[in-house]
């Protein structure tokens, strides 16, 4: 993309991982609901407060070490001192910052965390570097290598429990989405935040939604909130827990 924009042609992108539209753009339009919010650098148009007003959420504005370019880090207080087993560790399944603050959320509660597999330009991948949370790291916008999907299986037998945090599911991200079926689905949380349906994060023409379904059907626990998601936490595996229906 840099040569073609260094020979004088214009290149257009819709971004909606922050942190990758400041890697690859000189300039970023950042549109609300149909109306124009900010115009310019990156560094002029994600700042805190920007970010504040328009996600409702909180982050720290930072220069990345190696790329130079602005970056951002979510944050989150969730308060609480409970301290829960420290052999007891928690997989997030995420991607494209859905899971940056359910990490910063489980690390703060003392949770021992572990991340998927994520592209090293990914949010949540950055988060997971700034908590020293280890995660399977591959390269961005390419194939996933078959030593990184055979890691991730081996972590599935590991852990106490999974959440999948719900990001979008395409052909090349499918695979980790699939191998959740081969996972004991009472240890799965299924995190669909804001009450939206499964499909709008499946760009697989539906084989991800019938993954997701199945894994529902066969036990996994869904909620769409994080007071929900440490309520199941706080039961064992395979416990009763609150629990909401899935919308296709």
């Amino acid at each position: 993309m840099s040569s073609l924009a260094g020979s004088g042609s214009t290149i257009i992108g819709v971004f909606h991982d922050l942190n990758l539209a400041a890697l690859y753009c000189d300039r970023l339009i950042m549109v609300r609901q149909g109306h124009l919010v900010a115009d310019g650098t990156p560094a002029h148009v994600l700042t805190p407060e920007r970010i504040r007003e328009v996600y409702g959420s909180d982050v720290v504005s930072s220069v990345h070490p190696v790329t130079g370019k602005t970056f951002l880090m979510p944050v989150s207080n969730p308060g609480g001192t409970n301290v829960p087993d420290p052999s007891r560790i928690i997989l997030v399944i995420s991607g494209g910052g859905s899971g940056s603050d359910l990490l910063h959320l489980l690390s703060r509660r003392g949770y021992p965390v572990a991340a998927g597999i994520l592209a090293t330009t990914d949010t949540d991948y950055l988060t997971a570097r700034a908590l020293q949370i280890p995660c399977e790291e591959v390269p961005p916008f390419s194939r996933i290598p078959e030593q990184s999907l055979a890691a991730f299986r081996e972590a599935l037998d590991r852990v106490e429990r999974i959440i999948l945090s719900m990001h979008p599911v395409g052909p090349g991200n499918l695979p980790v989405l699939t191998m959740l079926r081969e996972a004991d689905p009472s240890r799965i949380i299924i995190h669909l935040p804001d009450g939206r349906e499964v499909s709008s994060y499946d760009f697989t023409r539906g084989a991800a939604s019938a993954v997701i379904q199945d894994l529902h059907d066969a036990g996994a626990h869904c909620t769409g909130t994080f007071n929900g998601i440490l309520e199941l936490l706080s039961t064992p595996p395979g416990a009763p827990g609150s629990t909401q229906s899935m919308q296709q």
